[in-house]
């Protein structure tokens, strides 16, 4: 047993020196950390803000399946051609613009469920496509010795960043940390507002 445990600690030393690596996690998990818990708000906001009927959520939640799809295809090409970091840059920069322009879903004419499924569509792509982006950044950085581990790890921060994103959210509402009802420019807002608000906020101040 300490011999495997001595084995593992020296790979995951191993791991650990390799360079750019723990950056690079460490923006994979504060990124799915910011949001990872935003298609469940979507979702919420059109039940209890908007009102809309449960074929119309499904409907919509079927769009952000759509964009995913589309993003995985898009976000190949773009990788191919411009190199991963200006994806990651153009990803950071639309998921700030979808989550303010939901904010502001009220201001454009024509019906808000038009309005909310074309924004979700898009958070789909941008959200495939960053996947795609950090995928491919992954396979570049690790080297081919302990590839597995390495691998293991950045999936486990990806995939904890994701989880803890829907903990901190459920936590903030049920603690009641943001106001129900709050105004920004005469725009009438929610709790779940909120929480885009602050999503959006930090995931543009990541950009730099």
């Amino acid at each position: 047993i300490f011999k495997h445990l001595s084995l593992f600690c020296t790979n995951f030393s191993k791991v650990l020196a390799i360079p750019e690596y723990l950056s690079f996690c460490a923006y994979c998990f504060l990124l799915t950390l910011f949001t990872g818990a935003c298609p469940q708000i979507f979702n919420l906001i059109e039940k209890d803000v908007l009102h809309l009927s449960k074929v119309e959520m499904v409907f919509i939640g079927n769009l952000l399946v759509v964009g995913a799809l589309a993003g995985f295809f898009l976000g190949g090409r773009l990788v191919d051609r411009f190199g991963t970091k200006y994806v990651f840059l153009w990803c950071h920069f639309g998921f700030g613009l979808i989550l303010f322009l939901f904010l502001w879903r009220d201001v454009f004419p024509g019906e808000v469920q038009i309005i909310v499924g074309i924004l979700t569509i898009l958070f789909g792509m941008v959200q495939a496509a960053s996947s795609i982006a950090m995928t491919s950044e992954t396979l570049v950085l690790i080297p081919v010795e302990n590839k597995s581990l390495a691998t293991g790890l950045w999936f486990t921060l990806y995939s904890g960043g994701i989880g803890l994103s829907g903990v901190l959210s459920g936590q903030a509402l049920e603690l009641g940390l943001l106001s129900d009802s709050w105004t920004l420019l005469d725009q009438p807002l929610s709790h779940y507002d909120g929480l885009l608000l602050i999503c959006g906020t930090m995931i543009l101040l990541m950009t730099v």
